[in-house]
């Protein structure tokens, strides 16, 4: 009975491992599909509690998503149905560790958040530093892409900081003859 109950559950963690890869692999090619970056590329391996709050989880508190532009709303409106709020709040409270992976891109940096603040908030380092060690421009934050409707639209947030500013993104996307569109601007940041 034992070596059954052993075996069922190597069965199970390897199926569940499986399908983490495969997700991961999904999730991989639709950043590399809408961001489109090219040369060295720094990110961190997940949104900062703040970001997190405030960039993704707030936006989407209620079950209908309207698009913003400056000085008000336009015309493009997302009704999630219940289902679909339990799938983003599954999606959101697994954002809450790191969920991203070296290797993103082709030649890409991976960073805790916490090892970027120390080097940003370290007087003699900063972003002199940053920018000549890693090589890079800056260093991005990405969500993990939540995906509904049979993989035809995907909630992402992005953003990408600077020595000189910065901005952010959510979004929601739509495949349109497999190739993924902008859609719902959600929340919109540039500083």
């Amino acid at each position: 009975m034992m070596y059954k109950i052993a075996t069922y559950t190597v069965i199970i963690l390897l199926l569940a491992q499986n399908l983490s890869a495969q997700e991961y692999e999904s999730d991989k090619k639709f950043i590399n599909e809408v961001v489109k970056l090219h040369g060295k590329v720094a990110y961190v391996d997940c949104m900062s509690v703040d970001t997190f709050e405030m960039g993704l989880k707030y936006p989407l508190t209620n079950d209908t998503l309207r698009g913003t532009e400056y000085g008000g709303y336009n015309s493009e409106i997302l009704v999630l149905t219940e289902d679909e709020l339990i799938h983003v709040n599954i999606e959101l409270r697994r954002m809450k560790y790191p969920y991203l992976k070296s290797g993103l891109f082709d030649s890409s940096i991976i960073m805790s958040e916490e090892s970027v603040y120390k080097i940003l908030n370290n007087e003699s380092l900063g972003w002199s530093y940053f920018l000549t060690y890693f090589g890079t421009s800056g260093y991005y934050v990405f969500s993990k892409p939540i995906f509904l409707r049979n993989d035809s639209l995907c909630i992402f947030y992005h953003a990408q900081y600077q020595k000189i500013g910065g901005g952010g993104n959510l979004s929601v996307y739509k495949k349109v003859e497999s190739i993924w569109v902008p859609w719902i601007d959600l929340m919109t940041w540039v500083n």
